[in-house]
C-alpha cells in the first residue's frame, strides 16, 4: 500500500506543470507511435519503482548509458525508436505489459 501511495505521489510530481524535474510530456495530439513509446517508458519506469531500483542499476539491466536510461525515466521518447524502446522493455524479467488497442479509421464521406 505504501509503495503505491509512493508511486502516486511520483506520478503526480511528474504530471505537476510547475515541476522543473526535465520529463516531456506528449502533446494532445501525439501520435500512436508517440503513445506507444510513452507507455513503453512508463513501463520501464514502473519497473525500476517496483524493483527499488537506482537509475544505474536499471541502465546496467537495459544494457543502456546512464543518459540513455534517464531520458527514458523522463519519456523523452523522441531520443528513441519503437524498436529499441521495446527492447529494453523485453530485458525486464518479462514484467513489462504493453497493450495494443486497435482502432478503426473512420471514413470521411468527401
Amino acid at each position: 500500500m505504501i509503495k503505491d501511495l509512493e508511486f502516486e505521489k511520483y506520478l503526480n510530481q511528474l504530471a505537476d506543470p510547475n515541476y522543473q524535474g526535465g520529463s516531456w510530456f506528449f502533446s494532445d495530439n501525439a501520435t500512436p507511435l508517440e503513445k506507444t513509446k510513452y507507455e513503453l517508458c512508463r513501463e520501464i519506469l514502473i519497473y525500476q519503482l517496483r524493483h527499488k531500483l537506482t537509475d544505474e542499476e536499471l541502465a546496467k539491466k537495459i544494457n543502456l548509458t546512464l543518459p540513455e536510461t534517464q531520458n527514458i525515466l523522463y519519456h523523452r521518447v523522441a531520443n528513441f525508436n519503437f524498436n529499441r524502446l521495446l527492447s529494453c522493455a523485453n530485458k525486464l524479467d518479462g514484467e513489462s505489459q504493453v497493450i495494443w488497442i486497435s482502432q478503426p479509421r473512420i471514413q470521411q464521406d468527401t
